[in-house]
């Protein structure tokens, strides 16, 4: 063990001293900050593309130098070799693979023939700035007309607003590229199919792999039902057959999911580095995603705490997600440093107010896939244009309570099922305790904050909070499935 952790821990320091090797090669090749106009700062508005590009990454780069340093300086405590996990034995259904395959292509019938419909404002505008260009009459002469190219550059880092999903538009460039070529036709040529072809194989590809995450979760036939559900749902059917990065943020977060429950469960490097790429693809589909990025990144890091993970696996957790923002900053650094120009296009607009209204307007978009009404919409879109629960309850008071009332009643009973075990509950207050007691800090204390306000092994919402349990009998998936070894054993668990 001491040879391969020793390995681990050399081939660590290796790889970070090559990296800070090629950053300071790039530091002495990029043009310094303060020799290019409208520098040295990071953040600038109205400083051309081509001056913002080398600016932040350099700045980026220098930063991720300097990161790759520190990091082979304490690879000893991070890159040493943890104690393998043998994979938990998943649950099965019979012909779990051909259904998927089935789903597949079911998702792949219905997108394909959306895919060569013609383009909407945001997609044309894609097309336009990112992927292909334009031709279009010269504004001092009409009868001349104006050729623009787009450019491999902008395709990577045009963000003067956030209509750009990078990494989808990178994808169309390319895909429109080896059409034109291959169809001998001249720039600024493009084909909706070809534009609208890595959207579409994203949303196909989601759907194997929304059934292989709830088979690691342990739920293999509801894995098969959500793959169905998901090829047929018309939103992800739409976002599907459109020219923009949504579908690569579902793939990518469902990818996220799949990459850390496995690396949760087995620790091995191989998965904590594809979910800090899977976050990456993420943010880099579109940035809003951030949110779901750092709710996710915020769930690894406390399931690999407190779910009897072992130091070192809770250190790759830490070095995972480092790893993904230092990737990130990179790739988007002068997409990041035009945001300063964002205040153009929203500062003074209308937002939409936190209420109770728009509380039921989410649920209604989570739960139905639909609008809960149509007031404030644009005066080109009438009513009726698109289905919505207001119109849908029209003729039916059965809806809303049903909505409203059960749909989350029925997400609150499908959450609890999924926490508690078969194991019984006394035995389960038995392991609170266990890791109660043995916990360092503050929460173990009679004296402490936490004791004195009424927190108990045995109180309500700790109950309601505790996972399941690492022994549970049934099956389920590898990351809730961990040694028995790891968890606490004094107490009463040591007299189970």
């Amino acid at each position: 063990m001491t040879t391969q952790a020793d390995r681990g821990v050399r081939r660590a320091r290796t790889a970070c001293g090559a990296l800070a090797l090629l950053g300071a090669a790039a530091l002495l090749a990029l043009p310094r900050p303060w020799g290019v106009d409208g520098g040295p700062g990071f953040f600038a508005y109205g400083r051309p593309l081509s001056a913002t590009v080398p600016i932040a990454l350099w700045w980026a780069t220098a930063l991720n130098t300097t990161l790759c340093l520190l990091l082979m300086a304490t690879a000893g405590r991070w890159a040493s070799a943890a104690e393998p996990t043998p994979p938990a034995p998943r649950a099965r259904a019979r012909g779990f693979a051909l259904l998927l395959l089935a789903a597949s292509l079911l998702a792949l019938g219905l997108r394909w023939p959306l895919a060569g419909t013609s383009l909407w404002p945001d997609e044309a505008w894609t097309v336009q700035n990112t992927v292909a260009g334009i031709t279009r009459p010269a504004r001092r002469d009409p009868t001349r007309m104006r050729v623009r190219v787009a450019t491999w550059q902008e395709a990577f880092f045009a963000y003067e607003r956030p209509t750009n999903h990078v990494l989808y538009s990178v994808a169309a460039r390319a895909s429109n590229e080896a059409w034109r070529r291959t169809a001998g036709r001249e720039p600024p040529a493009f084909s909706e199919r070809a534009v609208r072809l890595p959207a579409l194989l994203a949303a196909v590809l989601a759907v194997p792999l929304l059934g292989l995450l709830l088979r690691d979760w342990g739920f293999p036939r509801a894995g098969i039902a959500a793959a169905f559900l998901l090829a047929t749902h018309p939103w992800h059917i739409a976002a599907g057959a459109e020219a923009r990065g949504y579908s690569f943020v579902l793939l990518f977060a469902l990818a996220a999911c799949l990459a850390l429950g496995r690396a949760l469960a087995l620790g091995a490097w191989r998965w904590w580095l594809l979910y800090a790429a899977a976050l990456v693809g993420l943010v880099w589909s579109h940035l809003f995603a951030v949110f779901l990025a750092a709710a996710l990144g915020a769930a690894g890091l406390i399931a690999a705490h407190v779910g009897g993970a072992g130091p070192q696996r809770v250190r790759r957790a830490w070095v995972a997600h480092v790893l993904a923002g230092m990737l990130l900053l990179q790739v988007m650094a002068p997409n990041l440093a035009q945001m300063a120009g964002w205040q153009e296009h929203f500062v003074g607009r209308s937002a939409t107010q936190l209420s109770p209204a728009a509380l039921g307007h989410l649920w209604s978009f989570a739960a139905l896939g639909m609008e809960a009404r149509l007031s404030g919409d644009p005066p080109e879109r009438p009513d009726g244009a698109y289905p919505s629960l207001a119109g849908r309850a029209v003729g039916r008071p059965w809806l809303y309570p049903l909505v409203v009332g059960l749909l989350p009643l029925l997400a609150l009973w499908g959450g609890l099922r999924a926490g508690p075990c078969s194991t019984p509950w006394p035995s389960a207050r038995s392991d609170w305790r266990a890791f109660w007691n043995d916990c360092p800090g503050p929460g173990r204390a009679r004296g402490s904050w936490a004791w004195r306000r009424g927190w108990r092994p045995e109180s309500a919402p700790i109950r309601l909070w505790w996972p399941r349990r690492p022994h549970c009998s049934s099956p389920g998936p590898s990351w809730r499935v961990a040694r028995r070894s790891a968890w606490p054993t004094s107490g009463a668990a040591r007299t189970r």
